[in-house]
């Protein structure tokens, strides 16, 4: 499974707790598809 994320994300994911990474995961991953499009 490999997921690649903007630099935005990156830092974002880097400050969350370990807790609330999964919950934002979903909320990230149509950012991704954002990229995704926009590249």
């Amino acid at each position: 499974m490999k997921i690649e994320f903007g630099t935005k994300a990156l830092k974002f994911l880097s400050k969350l707790e370990k807790g609330s990474k999964e919950r934002v995961f979903k909320k990230l991953k149509w950012e991704r598809d954002i990229y995704r499009i926009r590249i």
